[in-house]
């Protein structure tokens, strides 16, 4: 029985990727591509075309019901989470800090802001790589936590060197801590949820367990 070429695989499986096609359909075309080849013997690359010309193929048949997202869903759907751990980390840490009932919001609030989020935003999508990946997920993972580290480090550092004693305006404590973990939560299900849709699904082994 002759089973399908890895470089083949690896190749597909990348060309479905940069298409942004679900993890459950990419695992259902793997398989289909698996069996054909287990059946016949045939080249993959004669019963299906080479890799990228396949992968169009199947994003043709697709829609956001069928495993392809829009292209300003997913982009709407990372600056969401890369937001979202941002206000929640600052609130959090700024009413854990917090030395009074209030929490001011000072400039070196609003710097930390832009330089969180526009860490949080890589950070995120590397995240999700190195969750998704098949193999090599660390070489994703590493580079995401550094810039997870970078990020939130990035909070005191700019209180330390900016103007953090002006406020512009001033919230409660609790309202701080409140906010703060619903954002954080937010942010964790939405990239957990987009996790889920981009892991990859062996059909087969679904059906087993």
């Amino acid at each position: 029985m002759m089973t399908l070429d890895r470089k083949y695989r690896d190749e597909l499986i990348l060309a479905l990727r940069l298409r942004d096609i679900s993890g459950e359909r990419v695992g259902d075309v793997i398989a289909e591509v698996e069996a054909h080849v287990a059946e016949t013997g045939e080249d993959p690359r004669v019963a299906f075309g080479p890799p990228k010309e396949y992968a169009a193929k199947v994003a043709e048949q697709l829609d956001t019901r069928t495993g392809k997202p829009s292209k300003l869903r997913t982009v709407v759907g990372t600056i969401t989470v890369g937001v979202l751990s941002f206000v929640g980390a600052s609130m959090l840490l700024s009413a854990l800090q917090a030395d009074g009932a209030l929490v001011p919001v000072t400039p070196a609030d609003l710097v930390a802001a832009v330089l969180c989020v526009c860490l949080l935003l890589p950070a995120t999508m590397l995240t999700f790589r190195a969750a998704t990946a098949v193999t090599g997920g660390r070489k994703y993972g590493v580079p995401a936590a550094i810039a997870y580290i970078a990020g939130v480090g990035g909070m005191p550092l700019s209180k330390l060197l900016l103007d953090d004693e002006t406020a512009i305006f001033e919230i409660t404590s609790s309202m701080a801590l409140a906010v703060g973990l619903v954002a954080l939560l937010g942010a964790i299900l939405m990239l957990w949820q987009a996790i889920r849709y981009g892991r990859i699904v062996d059909p087969r082994s679904a059906r087993t367990r």
